[in-house]
């Protein structure tokens, strides 16, 4: 969704960093990064793939890694919270503006993201669904007789794109 909204707007440079793959959820994200970017028939580049945990500063180390690249990214996409904070102190140090100089994605869409400025476009996901879903997962675990039986259940709810002010038509460069 990330991805795609950002080719809409006619981005090709896109960049991704990306927290511990071991987390699924990064894991998730980056894919679905890639699969946009191969369906939109454009490369990933190597130094567009910023990997790191998931930690504030780690964002601000990736995005200061991507603003020394000679051909800089017109986009970039925070795989979390915590890394988009860091990417945004990078920015704001630099004095890179958002959305003029780079859009920005970010993923799980805090109340904070509407009052920063530029207001965040994120990747919210259903949080409130989550929870009861895990709930009614667990007092179904809870409730069998036999306890001893192991179950896996995977379960993928929807998400949604907010788009805000910080992501912007490509400039021609």
């Amino acid at each position: 969704m990330a991805a795609r909204h950002l080719l809409d707007l006619g981005h090709q440079r896109i960049a991704m960093i990306v927290g511990r793959l071991s987390l699924s959820p990064h894991r998730d994200r980056l894919e679905g990064f890639r699969k946009a970017m191969q369906e939109a028939n454009l490369p990933i580049r190597d130094e567009y793939l910023v990997q790191g945990d998931v930690q504030i500063e780690s964002g601000v180390d990736a995005a200061r890694q991507l603003l020394r690249l000679e051909a800089r990214p017109s986009a970039v996409i925070a795989s979390n919270s915590k890394l988009l904070l860091g990417l945004l102190q990078a920015f704001d140090e630099e004095k890179v503006k958002v959305p003029q100089q780079i859009s920005v994605v970010g993923f799980d869409d805090y109340a904070w993201n509407k009052y920063l400025s530029p207001s965040i476009t994120t990747v919210a996901q259903p949080t409130f669904e989550m929870g009861r879903q895990a709930f009614g997962l667990l007092l179904q675990l809870m409730n069998r007789d036999e306890m001893t039986e192991s179950t896996s259940r995977h379960l993928r709810l929807g998400a949604e794109l907010r788009v805000r002010q910080s992501t912007a038509a490509r400039m021609a460069v």
